[in-house]
């Protein structure tokens, strides 16, 4: 994640560690073309935790922008010069040859099961993109309420295209007890349709919460903060072809 290094003491946001801080923006701020909003989130994290995720930031920002429901967009038309010009860099040599490979001819259905043909697409990590987005709630949630989620609670988050991979009555049960509860939250918005958020806390506990984030009006994940019990249950992730 990109971060501003203005370091100092203080406690990170998303493990509690204390000792060097600096500022995390929340999302990261790659995925603004400049000029950036001048409203962008910022929470503190050690240097770990930073530097630890600029990987997956990077890897996030590569699969958004090259969607084929993103790419009209104006910031994705932005920024996917400078999305090029990182995979040309030799540090990023193993990183783009892996994405190369994960180019394949795939049959292309409408949601409503109508074939459209065959296209170019690539293999997705769900579950890293997860990953950054459950991160991305566990900074809004910081923001929001002045306090790290604590110990004993975990933020998991599912990518609208994961959704496909759960059983009809769990969607049903995160569209009737999720989605239309939230869909009444209000709207934070950061940057010209580029992200905006909506949440709940549950009122009996505070540490649970229900996050909905939207990436260049298209993109959506629902992030929960929920008991680490209830997250050893969530089932595995699986990849996803997104088409180009």
């Amino acid at each position: 994640m990109n971060s501003r290094q203005d370091l100092r003491t203080g406690e990170c946001a998303y493990c509690s560690a204390p000792g060097l801080i600096t500022d995390d923006d929340v999302p990261p701020r790659n995925l603004f073309p400049p000029p950036r909003p001048n409203n962008l989130l910022v929470v503190p994290s050690c240097l770990g935790c930073n530097q630890g995720a600029s990987l997956d930031g990077e890897y996030f920002r590569l699969t958004l922008t090259f969607r084929d429901d993103t790419y009209e967009h104006p910031a994705v038309q932005q920024l996917l010069p400078s999305v090029l010009r990182s995979l040309h860099k030799p540090k990023k040599l193993r990183f783009s040859r892996a994405f190369l490979r994960s180019v394949a001819e795939v049959d292309v259905n409408t949601k409503a099961g109508i074939y459209l043909g065959r296209r170019s697409a690539y293999n997705v990590d769900l579950a890293r993109l997860d990953r950054v987005a459950a991160r991305i709630a566990k900074g809004l949630f910081y923001h929001e309420r002045g306090a790290r989620l604590p110990k004993g609670y975990e933020m998991i988050a599912y990518n609208e295209s994961g959704m496909a991979h759960v059983s009809e009555e769990i969607a049903m049960n995160i569209q009737r007890r999720i989605l239309i509860p939230l869909s009444s939250a209000p709207e934070r918005v950061i940057g010209p349709d580029i992200f905006s958020y909506r949440f709940r806390f549950v009122e009996s506990d505070p540490n649970l919460s229900a996050w909905l984030l939207t990436f260049f009006k298209t993109v959506a994940f629902i992030c929960l903060s929920v008991t680490k019990e209830i997250a050893a249950m969530r089932p595995p992730n699986k990849t996803h072809a997104f088409a180009l």
